[in-house]
């Protein structure tokens, strides 16, 4: 379980940043909001957190486990990661004519490859190589990358291409 902590807290907090700063210092430059749009965030990310305690408490109380979408931040870290990977990948060949289903099979594929190197990758570059990838820049953008480059080498045979 301790190990479990080490592996997956440097996640958790990156998630964490990215929904504090990330969102909220790219809410600033909408003309609509400005700062306001920062302040908004913090808000609405404070309440989150609060209801999260406390519909967790509540529940662990009364001796239930809640297994929501909303609770599981390893699944909530997981689909964002994948969403983000097919971003990558579909990236790559975006200048290329592929069909919608050809961008929706590399998207797919590129967070299903995220999703198995943050899950089977990580710990094993942790334990056995004693590398720390804390940000998940390899399973996020190098993986991803590598299957968006196959993926338009493939086009190109394909002939997609006028380049």
């Amino acid at each position: 379980m301790r190990f479990f902590f080490f592996c997956s807290f440097p996640v958790f907090q990156d998630v964490h940043v990215m929904i504090f700063v990330g969102f909220g210092f790219l809410m600033t430059f909408l003309k609509k909001y400005g700062f306001s749009g920062v302040g908004f965030n913090f808000f609405i990310a404070a309440l989150g957190l609060q209801w999260g305690a406390i519909a967790q408490g509540i529940l662990h109380s009364h001796g239930q486990k809640l297994s929501s979408f909303i609770f599981l931040p390893s699944m909530q870290v997981h689909i964002q990661n994948a969403t983000l990977a097919g971003g990558v990948a579909v990236g790559t060949c975006a200048d290329m004519a592929i069909h919608p289903f050809g961008s929706m099979i590399i998207g797919g594929l590129a967070g299903v490859v995220s999703v198995l190197g943050y899950k089977f990758l990580t710990p094993l570059f942790a334990t056995k190589l004693r590398i720390q990838d804390t940000c998940g820049v390899h399973n996020l953008h190098g993986l991803p990358g590598v299957l968006g480059g196959l993926a338009s080498i493939v086009a190109i045979a394909m002939g997609v291409s006028d380049t």
